[in-house]
């Protein structure tokens, strides 16, 4: 009896800790329409940043088929909510939320219009997020991970792309076959070498790029075919260097496997063993 007790205490302690927690902060919801056609626009990077400093992210999503996101466990608070979105102009809105009470933020118009300018950008700090006219391109140290985090752990954190146990990288309900650093491929075409080895320090933005196809490229005529390429621009404290990883791994019969990845780049070479 005195078990159970104790047991009933444990689960109702863990309980009133839960809902205290949950009571301190909100969910906020809403949809992304397309502002000429009044559809829904999927894939949509929704963003809430801090009003003091609007370089951190306090919560992110991305929009379902019907245009409707969630952000879970915002603070309470006034935010920018920030909508983004390939060939939209980005669309802000000052929301306001209350501990424990969920915040409809109601419709956000994307407006397909003015997106031809070279960048649809906020003046002032660097925001975390910005349109150009095939470019969506996301702020990395707006995006927080642990330390000696590489590539792929940012990726992760940024809405509108997913990252497999594999490590298969999908941007905007698009596959990524081609990675990119500083404008170039990166040591082939395995997107793998560069998201899983790069470190999350080096980096300075991870544009999401609608790029043309190769034959395009090489005739000079748009044949209105694309790729979805992720392109990594490093901190130009950054840009010449090594990085790797090892990896030891213990056997039977006093036997041992090493593992050594070495990388080695500058803006015009890249190197690795």
């Amino acid at each position: 009896m005195k078990i159970f007790t104790k047991q009933l205490i444990l689960i109702l302690f863990v309980f009133a800790a839960f809902t205290a927690s949950a009571q301190k902060t909100s969910t906020v919801t809403g949809k992304v329409i397309d502002a000429t056609t009044k559809k829904p626009v999927d894939y949509a990077s929704v963003l809430i940043r801090s009003t003091k400093d609007t370089t951190a992210v306090i919560g992110s999503a991305v929009t379902q088929p019907t245009g409707v996101f969630e952000i879970k466990d915002i603070p309470a608070g006034t935010y920018q909510l920030m909508t983004a979105f390939l060939g939209y102009k980005t669309t802000r809105k000052t929301i306001t939320v209350v501990a424990g009470t969920p915040l409809n933020a109601g419709e956000m118009l994307l407006d397909p219009t003015g997106v031809n300018i070279e960048t649809v950008d906020v003046v002032g700090a660097t925001p975390p997020i910005r349109v150009k006219k095939d470019t969506l391109e996301f702020n990395a140290s707006a995006f927080k991970v642990k330390e000696n985090a590489v590539v792929e752990d940012v990726l992760k954190k940024l809405p509108g792309v997913e990252v497999d146990k594999a490590g298969g990288i999908t941007a905007q309900g698009e596959k990524i076959n081609r990675v990119r650093v500083d404008g170039k491929d990166f040591m082939g075409n395995d997107p793998l070498l560069a998201t899983r080895n790069l470190p999350a320090d080096m980096i300075d933005k991870i544009q999401i790029i609608d790029d043309l196809s190769d034959q395009s490229k090489f005739s000079g005529v748009d044949d209105g075919n694309r790729e979805k390429i992720i392109n990594i621009t490093t901190r130009q404290d950054k840009k010449n260097g090594y990085f790797g990883n090892s990896t030891v791994a213990a056997g039977t019969d006093d036997r041992y496997e090493v593992n050594l990845n070495v990388n080695k780049f500058n803006q015009n070479q890249q190197f690795s063993v």
